[in-house]
């Protein structure tokens, strides 16, 4: 394959993460039918689907409306891991995945070139600014391996494009918290994530829509690994 980076390499990305995307956006609009049929007025038991409910639970530490807290879990506080699911809940996720939709759809001016650092100022293969709808790419975001920088494989490009969509869509500005919200899903400190703060990460958007469309969770997650 040429050797491709930057934006030119994320814009031939992009028909793979939108298959992720669209599959979580299906999936979010399935759950919502369902839960609403549940929640009445005239109660209609419908199952959910398996997938959407692990995926829910693994990443964004959400569990079935009806199941009862935890035990122990007012003792623990914001980071207990799971809380029962709420409709504004889903409805944040589906809002926030079409978002990425759409700014996927409009690579062509929401995807430029440039030379995204991280708060150390090391060069990093993407980044962008909280809810500023672009995505900027650098020549480490690439297909093949030289001195500078290694290879990274197209499932975990696009949980980049992912990862990095939700930090340019997120209007509430929250997925900058690295103590707290900003963990990477190969981060120990992931599984222990508190619902609240697991909503507004971006590594559990990028690794929830892989689940969902895989089936499972895929061992190891897609992204750019440790460090």
């Amino acid at each position: 394959p040429a050797r491709l980076s930057g934006a030119t390499l994320a814009r031939l990305d992009v028909p793979l993460a939108l298959q992720k995307v669209n599959a979580a956006i299906r999936k979010l609009k399935e759950y919502e039918t369902t839960l609403n049929l549940r929640l009445g007025p005239i109660i209609r038991i419908q199952p959910f689907d398996a997938v959407t409910e692990n995926a829910l639970r693994t990443h964004f530490r959400l569990v079935g409306f009806d199941q009862p807290a935890p035990p122990n879990a007012g003792a623990t506080g914001r980071g207990f891991p799971r809380r029962p699911i709420k409709m504004e809940d889903v409805k944040h996720l589906l809002s926030h995945f079409i978002r990425i939709q759409t700014l996927f759809v409009r690579n062509a001016t929401s995807f430029t070139d440039g030379a995204p650092v991280d708060r150390d100022g090391n060069p990093v293969a993407a980044a962008a600014v909280l809810n500023s709808g672009t995505v900027i790419y650098g020549s480490h975001f690439r297909n093949f391996t030289n001195s500078e920088a290694a290879a990274i494989g197209r499932n975990s490009r696009a949980a980049v494009l992912i990862h990095e969509g939700f930090h340019a869509v997120d209007v509430e500005q929250k997925s900058g918290d690295d103590v707290s919200v900003h963990i990477s899903e190969f981060d120990a400190r992931y599984d222990k994530q508190g619902a609240n703060d697991s909503i507004f990460n971006p590594s559990s958007y990028a690794s929830f829509a892989a689940h969902v469309l895989k089936g499972s969770d895929p061992k190891p997650r897609f992204g750019l690994g440790p460090g």
